[in-house]
């Protein structure tokens, strides 16, 4: 059964939005853009997680979360997901580093995982001088 929770009643609710450039505050223009809406005229730009949470228990707000958080808040009991779906995707980024530098050990692990997540893992580095 349809919920009647859209984009366009969603945008009436203030929101809050991660400062730029973080790529949440992308996906969050995307999707208002997608929808060709205006974006909600009451934000509150914050970074922080701690803030987000305590705002959006106390209050009508509305955030945009990684579903990683969504699912951790839920299960404690502390949010609920609101049954919208975001297709909006982040564009593809890149890793760089200064040429000739010698990488760290600690530069090495997060190559590797960016990588593995990327599903590159075994394929050769593409790279440019």
């Amino acid at each position: 059964h349809s919920t009647g929770l859209n984009l366009e009643t969603l945008a009436r609710y203030p929101w809050i939005v991660q400062s730029q450039p973080a790529p949440l505050r992308e996906i969050y223009q995307q999707i208002f853009r997608q929808a060709q809406l205006q974006a909600p005229a009451s934000q509150l730009e914050t970074a922080s997680t701690m803030l987000t949470v305590a705002l959006l228990q106390q209050t009508d707000m509305i955030t945009l979360m990684p579903l990683s958080l969504v699912e951790y808040y839920s299960k404690l009991g502390v949010l609920a997901a609101l049954p919208v779906a975001v297709s909006a995707r982040l564009m593809p980024f890149g890793l760089i580093s200064r040429k000739g530098r010698i990488p760290t050990a600690a530069m090495e692990v997060v190559k590797a995982e960016l990588r593995v997540q990327a599903g590159l893992e075994g394929q050769g580095v593409i790279t440019s001088d």
